[in-house]
């Protein structure tokens, strides 16, 4: 019997998302992608290297709260919306022998500003 608390993953990243944990491995595919929109500035090279000031705008693509869904997004974005409860991010990578992130140990969410 499915556990009736279970929340409902939206994958909001561009990729599939894999955990592999101790409590057994799960994946999502992608459901779309949320983002945030970037404002680049060109400023003086550096070192003969282009260089540009960012600064961040509107996040796009994420829905508004909906009781039992959990959104797995960037962590960026996850950063951006530390108040959404609703929003994750995966964490904890998973490598292999060359190097590719093959899946994470968990999904994270940072702490609310106290």
């Amino acid at each position: 019997m499915a556990d009736r608390s279970a929340p409902t993953f939206v994958n909001l990243t561009p990729h599939e998302v894999r955990i592999h944990s101790e409590l057994g491995d799960m994946s999502w595919p992608s459901s779309g992608v949320a983002r945030i929109e970037d404002y680049a500035q060109p400023v003086a090279p550096l070192g003969g290297v282009p260089a540009v000031e960012l600064a961040t705008g509107e996040v796009v693509g994420l829905p508004d709260p909906a009781p039992g869904v959990v959104y797995i997004v960037s962590r960026v974005l996850a950063g951006a919306v530390p108040h959404r409860r609703d929003v994750v991010f995966p964490f904890g990578e998973i490598r292999d022998d060359a190097g590719r992130i093959v899946a994470v140990s968990a999904l994270a969410r940072f702490q609310q500003n106290r």
